[in-house]
């Protein structure tokens, strides 16, 4: 989500981007500011539901929530995520394994047969300053290009302190699931995971391509230029989040351009907002937390909503 690197930066394809979403968000989320993430509501007769954005990963004490979120929380009764969790990473992680068997592994076609002498060399580089222990690196021989592009791509989060149980999502899960909520989700872990998996290979590799080519300084750079774009979305501004999500959409000199964009925002928004819309059907009050990204932009799910007639407010 780094379309508002200059252009003079190299595109960092699908690899860089399936990190940077997390990368960017994390940073501005990381920054000690006295507002909270952007929270908006809908409600009908006798419905309400609110919706915020959220980030996978945070380090630990990062403040990310105040009144207004609490307040949400504690008057919802059902929490909405992309796909439902315990709040344990743990669990997460054995439901993911039998999935991973299934769309991860790439026995017939090892990494060693995909990309150069060079590109390899450069993988082995990349795993040596993420300190992936050596039994990881040699397993990524017999992973999918978009396994190794997650696990290299999202090393400088991990080298930053950024922690996957520290994600606001599991944060809220946990805070739900405390006060008796009921804990949902748009999609199943497998449909995640088939987002990914269903790239065409030729895709997959190009995008690994051209992350291993990203140097350490242009990944600096590239932090560095996310932490101040997301600034504004972490005191409730959406502008800057806003035109990163248009120049993916638009293909526009975006760092994400590699990754379908169609199959990764607008058709889930779509299909969230038809879920929201039976939500609202019946009564009560929830709470949704997906990513930040599906809330902003010409596909967003308020967008999908609008086309449904259904109208969100800030909160």
């Amino acid at each position: 989500m780094l379309s508002c690197l200059k252009p003079d930066l190299p595109k960092l394809g699908a690899a860089l981007a399936v990190a940077s979403i997390e990368l960017a968000a994390a940073a501005f989320l990381a920054a000690p500011a006295q507002a909270e993430v952007p929270i908006w509501v809908i409600e009908d007769a006798d419905s309400t539901i609110y919706v915020t954005g959220t980030v996978h990963m945070l380090p630990e004490g990062t403040e990310w929530h105040g009144e207004k979120l609490d307040a949400a929380l504690d008057e919802a009764t059902e929490i909405w995520l992309e796909i439902p969790m315990t709040g344990s990473m743990a669990d997460m992680q054995a439901e993911a394994a039998p999935l991973m068997m299934q769309y991860a592994l790439s026995v017939d076609a090892p990494l060693s047969s995909r990309l150069t002498a060079e590109e390899l060399e450069l993988l082995n580089a990349a795993m040596e300053r993420a300190d992936m222990p050596a039994q990881a690196r040699a397993g990524m021989e017999y992973m999918k290009p978009w396994v190794v592009l997650q696990a290299v791509g999202m090393a400088p989060l991990s080298e930053a302190g950024y922690d996957p149980e520290q994600g606001i999502d599991v944060q809220l899960v946990r805070m739900a699931i405390e006060q008796g909520d009921s804990v949902h989700g748009f999609e199943t872990l497998e449909q995640q995971i088939q987002f990914f998996a269903g790239i065409p290979d030729e895709d997959q590799e190009q995008a690994l391509r051209d992350l291993l080519r990203v140097s350490e300084e242009e990944t600096a750079e590239m932090v560095t230029m996310a932490t101040s774009a997301f600034e504004g979305w972490a005191n409730g501004d959406v502008e800057g989040m806003e035109a990163l999500f248009t120049a993916w959409a638009e293909d526009e000199d975006s760092a994400l351009s590699p990754l379908p964009y169609n199959r990764m925002v607008a058709g889930r928004n779509a299909d969230w907002a038809e879920q929201i819309e039976d939500m609202l059907a019946g009564e009560g009050v929830h709470l949704i937390a997906v990513g930040g990204g599906h809330l902003v932009g010409p596909d967003s799910l308020f967008e999908m909503l609008d086309d449904r007639g259904i109208s969100a407010s800030r909160y």
